[in-house]
């Protein structure tokens, strides 16, 4: 479940310094809707044996004072308030009005294993064990499914813990809802969904823990409400099948604890619109059966197929956030209606929307030099025009920033001038009427000059605005996502190095093996050059008796040809001698003398 899916009221937006996330945001809320409409805040510290810094806050309108610890006002009666800190005295008064509420019983720590047990078993389990009076989740076990894990809980909550008393309940199952009730109505209702995440099919249950906690920093209710790997988180995961090392798959949802508190880690989802009139009936006549129970918040388990609602506990100093900063559906104004309640005459006042400066006010308390500090409604809290203005400078001279504060201050403007890079700036402002804001804008055209200024965009700003002007430098959250974008840049680079470097490396190895081929190349052309210097060499040679074969041939072949020469000569002679015998007179005579010897 995307936890960072807020939308937050309009006239919150921007309003919620980082001071006043977590547990102090129930009473920034409440201090800021009374200041808005005109109503002294009192900020003050009480003694605390322990040495903490605890502080607390009054409201003072007409000569009326109402004092608070974060959600709960004096209009809390002691009644109510007995009532509510001891659960097992909060069903009695429920079940007596007829609110069904689970099946359970008182034990001190010290009990007998057999009894315990005893009583275990006639429920049946699983059940569920939590401290006689605590809240917020804290020390609650739901889902205890054996005898031995019953006894192991106990131990716990008895040696670790420190509990003397607890309770040992039927446990409900179903979906969990907290309902928000201001002097018996219901202003808001969420679905508390117990801490879970949802796997990506790569990461780890251990790192998905750490995303989701992470996932939660932007959301001023939940912010400081981490999923912590503690033993009942570790036997959970380990109860189905998992390891903290284990990889969901992709979509996977795992829940991580049996209880949804949102404390513990769990998600608030608002679900306002959606509930029945039954269950909205049952949560107001609860409220009512407690006498002077002015502010509620009402834990709901309900049937999803009966649909029958059982109230398990109801807490006296509700968290205001799950229902103003839900991660789904409607964020609601459940403050109005409590400073409604307390200073009825303020409902048709107008409302400022500026905001103070939580952490300048709170910062000086200590409880020895400083022990209250008092805010003021401002005279003229109402606002009638607000722009921001973009600024641009040829070039970075003059000091534009304290020159605007100082024309603002004079002028009675809010708002703040924020450097956003070397020549441009960010100027947001909020006065009562537009004349005065003409005059405040006049400052930046009739001192162009001065500040170089080159041009000045303006336009429309719809949201709330500290009050006083103030220089704004960056925030811790700014840094940190400047650092974290410079991280991203810098893992690029190094990335990117790394890719470099692998290729380097790869056109090094190629390099060595073409420098290896042109060695064996190289080697190859010297041994070509030898070859070729022998087959020279034994061409010279060749060409040598070649040479002195063709001039013995020619010197045969001249012998030759002069003794066919002789030979043709002698043959002539011969033939002539041959004839002249052939045609001589004895030839002709000694005929037939030849013809008679053969």
């Amino acid at each position: 479940m995307d936890t960072n899916n807020i939308k937050w009221l309009d006239h919150l937006e921007e309003a919620i310094p980082h001071e006043g996330y977590g547990n102090r945001l129930s009473m920034y809320l409440i201090a800021l809707e009374a200041w808005r409409r005109g109503i002294t805040v009192n900020f003050f510290t009480i003694d605390n044996p322990e040495n903490k810094l605890l502080i607390r806050y009054s409201l003072e309108f007409n000569g009326r004072v109402h004092r608070f610890e974060s959600s709960m006002g004096d209009m809390l009666s002691k009644e109510a308030y007995d009532v509510c800190d001891y659960k097992d005295l909060t069903k009695k008064y429920l079940s007596d009005a007829g609110v069904k509420v689970p099946k359970g019983e008182v034990f001190s720590t010290s009990a007998s294993e057999a009894e315990i047990l005893e009583f275990a078993n006639s429920l049946s389990f699983p059940i569920v064990v939590k401290p006689l009076n605590e809240n917020a989740g804290k020390g609650v076990f739901s889902n205890v499914y054996s005898e031995q894990n019953l006894l192991d809980v106990v131990d716990y909550l008895k040696t670790e813990l420190g509990y003397r008393h607890i309770i040992i309940e039927e446990f409900i199952s179903g979906n969990e809802y907290r309902m928000l009730t201001v002097d018996g109505k219901l202003v808001g209702a969420v679905n508390r969904v117990p801490a879970n995440i949802v796997g990506n099919g790569k990461d780890s249950i251990e790192t998905l823990i750490r995303v989701k906690n992470r996932s939660k920093s932007n959301n001023p209710a939940i912010s400081k409400k981490r999923i912590q790997l503690d033993k009942e988180v570790l036997h959970e995961i380990e109860r189905k099948g998992y390891t903290k090392d284990s990889v969901l798959e992709n979509g996977e949802q795992l829940f991580l604890r049996a209880k949804s508190n949102i404390s513990a880690g769990g998600d608030p989802v608002d679900i306002t619109d959606d509930i029945s009139e039954e269950m909205k009936s049952i949560a107001e006549e609860a409220t009512k059966a407690i006498p002077g129970l002015k502010l509620a918040g009402l834990d709901f388990i309900v049937d999803p197929e009966t649909k029958v609602s059982t109230v398990i506990e109801i807490n006296t100093k509700p968290m205001l956030g799950l229902h103003v900063f839900p991660i789904k559906g409607k964020a609601r104004d459940v403050v109005a209606p409590i400073i409604d309640l307390y200073f009825p005459e303020t409902i048709n006042t107008e409302k400022s929307s500026l905001f103070f400066d939580f952490n300048d006010k709170i910062a000086p308390l200590d409880h020895l030099t400083v022990k209250e500090v008092t805010v003021s409604p401002l005279e003229k809290a109402n606002v009638g025009c607000s722009r921001e203005f973009i600024i641009e400078q040829e070039k970075n001279q003059g000091n534009l920033l304290k020159e605007t504060r100082l024309q603002a201050l004079k002028l009675g403007v809010h708002g703040f001038i924020k450097k956003v890079e070397t020549d441009r700036y960010n100027v947001v402002a909020a006065c009562e009427n537009d004349k005065i804001m003409e005059e405040f804008k006049s400052f930046f055209y009739r001192d162009t000059e001065e500040f170089g200024i080159l041009e000045v965009e303006e336009q429309e700003w719809h949201k709330p605005i500290k009050a006083g002007f103030t220089i704004k430098k960056e925030t811790i959250s700014e840094i940190e996502d400047k650092l974290k974008k410079e991280e991203k840049k810098t893992s690029r680079l190094t990335s990117k190095i790394g890719t470099l470097e692998e290729k380097l490396e790869l056109e090094q190895s190629e390099t060595q093996k073409k420098q290896q081929e042109v060695a064996h190349l190289n080697e190859a052309i010297e041994s070509l050059k030898r070859e070729l210097q022998e087959l020279k060499e034994a061409n010279v040679e060749v060409t040598l008796k070649l040479g002195e074969t063709e001039r013995a041939f020619v010197s045969t072949k001249h012998t030759l040809t002069e003794k066919l020469e002789t030979f043709k000569r002698e043959h002539a002679k011969l033939t002539r001698n041959y004839e002249d015998v052939l045609n001589s007179k004895s030839w002709k005579i000694t005929k037939p003398l030849r013809r008679f010897n053969r």
